[in-house]
């Protein structure tokens, strides 16, 4: 495996949501994941936290497409989470940079049928030479359909960090709304019947937004890096939505440490209908 440095003074993590692993359902044309692996490989992450990783609904092809990915980023390592719902498609997955000298230690799940195997997030705990303690990365992909199922799948995840005070980084794509910036009540009322029940509910002048994950990650003390960065001014940051919708749904909340340790985040345009997000941190104050 080649070697290449690292910088824990410029540590990007990126999230994608890949819009059905960037492979059209129909022609299986490739040319949405191309665009995607080009800047992705520009910003070189060495984590990429990644949602709907799925190979055309293709059960028998997603491994293979799984790990074709993981090569055209450069050879990382690569761990793959349940089908959403228990369906065949629209996995989360976890890459990290190993020829960086990143060493995943631990994943979730296992593989099967080892410990219960929850469809909306996988994880990894990864060494980061250099620094200390070893991080816990979530992948996370909450249910377009259910707010109890999001707030559901959230409280496990908080749960989990929490006990173990863990170095902890959750990203993905949370299909709701964080606190900042306020959504419009119009851009509510626009919204599609199907998003106005988990994204929404009734207020006293119509539709007022769904904050129950946001706020579950904020007493957590999960920090939304995003808006930290804007908050405190430490950086450059973007508060714009992922989505044509109107939504900052694709988000990456971490401790206090990584909070502390953010620099700047930034929307990328990808081969998807979703925004990418890439977060730089310094980590040279995690020195071990």
């Amino acid at each position: 495996m080649t070697t290449e440095s690292l910088s824990l003074a410029h540590f990007t993590v990126l999230i994608i949501n890949w819009q059905y692993g960037g492979v059209d359902r129909r022609s299986r044309d490739r040319s949405a994941w191309l665009r995607s692996v080009n800047v992705i490989n520009q910003v070189r992450p060495m984590i990429v936290l990644a949602q709907e990783m799925d190979c055309q609904g293709n059960p028998a092809q997603l491994h293979q497409h799984l790990e074709a990915t993981a090569t055209a980023l450069g050879g990382m390592t690569s761990i793959l989470g349940p089908p959403a719902s228990g369906t065949g498609g629209n996995h989360t997955a976890i890459f990290v940079r190993a020829s960086a000298g990143l060493q995943v230690i631990n994943r979730w799940p296992t593989s099967a049928p080892a410990g219960p195997r929850e469809p909306w997030w996988c994880s990894a705990q990864v060494k980061i030479p250099g620094v200390a303690p070893a991080a816990h990365l979530y992948s996370v992909h909450l249910s377009p359909r259910s707010a109890l199922d999001q707030l559901r799948a959230v409280q496990i995840v908080t749960s989990l960090v929490t006990e173990g005070i863990q170095f902890a980084l959750v990203g993905g794509d949370f299909n709701g709304y964080p606190r900042q910036p306020e959504i419009s009540p119009e851009v509510l009322a626009g919204l599609p019947r199907h998003l106005q029940m988990t994204r929404c509910r009734p207020g006293p002048n119509g539709l007022i937004p769904n904050h129950d994950v946001a706020d579950e990650l904020q007493r957590a003390q999960l920090f939304d890096i995003a808006a930290h960065l804007d908050e405190t001014g430490r950086g450059p940051s973007d508060l714009r939505p992922t989505t044509e919708d109107g939504a900052r749904v694709d988000r990456c909340h971490g401790d206090k440490r990584w909070a502390a340790a953010a620099r700047e985040a930034k929307n990328l345009a990808v081969g998807s209908d979703h925004q990418a997000l890439a977060v730089t941190f310094d980590l040279t104050g995690m020195a071990a």
